[in-house]
């Protein structure tokens, strides 16, 4: 019985070599994956809350025109699961015609702020807060500032 060896294959070069290069690559893709299996993610979770500021209300009587609150101001402290501060945290307040973004001090907290907008017939919107963090999944909360028409 003859043995047919990829790389002394004299008689069948065709066949060899790109059999060859397909089995190199199919062991190069199952590294890789399996590489990209064992990258980290971030596994620590952290809050973010509105301390102040997590109620705007318009002035009585505006009626069903639009309203722009210049000026709403409000804190933001984002910290771990343990209730450890988190410096450096990127913030991002967005709806209801606002988009703010900073990041926070050292305490884990960050004054801003806004000027949301209730649109014509509009009594209700909610402005959304994003935090982002490096080691942290990113958390979201899409009611963290209600913005209420009042009559």
């Amino acid at each position: 019985m003859r043995k047919i060896s990829f790389r002394k294959n004299n008689e069948a070069q065709v066949l060899g070599l790109p059999m060859y290069l397909i089995i190199i690559m199919i062991i190069a893709i199952a590294v890789i994956a399996a590489v990209i299996f064992m990258m980290p993610k971030g596994t620590q979770k952290l809050k973010g809350e509105v301390t102040d500021g997590f109620m705007i209300s318009s002035p009585t009587g505006s009626g069903g025109a639009e309203v722009t609150m210049a000026g709403s101001t409000g804190t933001i402290k984002v910290t771990d699961m343990d209730g450890n501060p988190i410096s450096g945290a990127r913030v991002t307040l967005t709806g209801a015609g606002v988009a703010w973004s900073d990041f926070t001090e050292s305490d884990g907290t960050k004054s801003f702020t806004i000027d949301p907008v209730l649109p014509e017939n509009v009594d209700e919107l909610y402005v959304t807060m994003r935090v982002k963090a490096d080691g942290y999944d990113d958390f979201e909360d899409k009611n963290a500032i209600q913005i209420v028409r009042v009559y």
